[in-house]
């Protein structure tokens, strides 16, 4: 702790942002614990009150009162609100303040200074300015109820294939935006809404629309015709979609899976067509090793014996010995 508190000294004014920073998550987490009714230990409230006497400025210094949203929000203008403190006293405020952040954040878990931040509700300009993300759904539900009440509307007067499908968008964004709003509404309200998941809520939104547009045009040729699902309208579909992308993936993805076995075949056939190609293999080689092992019986060799008589100068008949070698081989 020494170290890093040397280190944010040594760079001047980011020490004083860095403990402007730790001193409004600090005042956001003891907040939190007074207004949640979490006891505090004495040892922590004197360090707390100690840390505030610290931090306050001297009489003769003009005060700039911020809330501690304004000091999140604006980091850069931290170093002004403690311009006036010496290198010492912010040395001895970041270690106090580190000290102090770390026994608060064991107090308010699983909330976290960003999670109490984050789901906190807004006031004025900034539920427009820094709105949390339970106000960015519900925004987008109330447009997904307009943009279906008037695709319904004008489809109904003009019988435009343009207007039904802005009904249909709506509907799918009415069920995407439902299925969000539901899920994040509970960590908001356990103040444990990570802001680092809120790009995720937007993706899946958009997700849905898209997956509700193409269940309500294409829905009725990927369900079955003995399905409940058959009987429902496009705009049901839509809405269906909506609130389940990963239904729709699912959809998709079994389709596919049959348009490939259509081309490749079943699993039956490939199992068929591969021991055809085993056998074939296996009878090839039998046929290398039984050509490469004639003439097992070969070298086998006869000897005949052809006696004849040839008369001798004294009238004496002399045999004559031949011998031949013959090697059968048979295939």
């Amino acid at each position: 702790m020494l170290r890093i508190s040397r280190e944010l000294m040594s760079r001047g004014v980011e020490a004083r942002n860095q403990l402007g920073e730790i001193l409004a998550q600090i005042e956001l987490m003891k907040s939190y614990t007074t207004l949640q009714g979490i006891p505090i230990s004495p040892g922590l409230a004197s360090d707390i009150a100690t840390l505030v006497t610290l931090a306050e400025p001297p009489s003769e210094v003009p005060r700039t009162k911020r809330s501690s949203f304004s000091r999140l929000m604006h980091p850069d203008r931290l170093s002004d609100d403690l311009s006036w403190m010496k290198p010492e006293q912010v040395k001895e405020g970041i270690e106090l303040a580190l000290e102090v952040h770390g026994a608060l954040s064991q107090q308010v878990k699983p909330a976290t200074p960003e999670s109490i931040e984050a789901s906190t509700p807004r006031k004025g300009w900034a539920r427009i300015t820094w709105p949390r993300i339970t106000d960015i759904l519900i925004a987008t539900t109330f447009f997904a109820v307009a943009a279906f009440a008037l695709g319904t509307a004008l489809n109904t007067q003009y019988t435009n294939k343009g207007f039904l499908q802005l009904a249909h968008l709506g509907a799918a964004l009415l069920g995407a935006c439902f299925s969000q709003l539901y899920t994040a509404s509970k960590y908001v309200v356990q103040r444990t809404f990570d802001p680092a998941s809120g790009n995720s809520y937007m993706t899946r939104v958009v997700l849905g629309a898209v997956s509700g547009l193409i269940l309500a045009n294409f829905g009725s040729s990927f369900i079955d015709g003995n399905s409940t699902l058959k009987t429902l309208g496009p705009g049901a579909l839509a809405l269906i979609g909506g609130y389940s992308a990963d239904a729709v993936n699912m959809i998709l993805t079994r389709v596919a899976d049959m348009v490939t076995a259509a081309v490749q075949g079943n699993g039956e056939d490939r199992l068929k067509a591969s021991e055809a190609q085993i056998t074939a293999r296996k009878a090839q080689l039998e046929a290398e090793s039984k050509a490469s092992g004639e003439c097992s019986a070969a070298a086998a060799s006869t000897v005949s014996c052809h006696q004849r008589s040839r008369p001798s100068v004294h009238g004496v008949s002399i045999p004559v010995r031949r011998t031949t070698n013959v090697c059968c081989t048979e295939s």
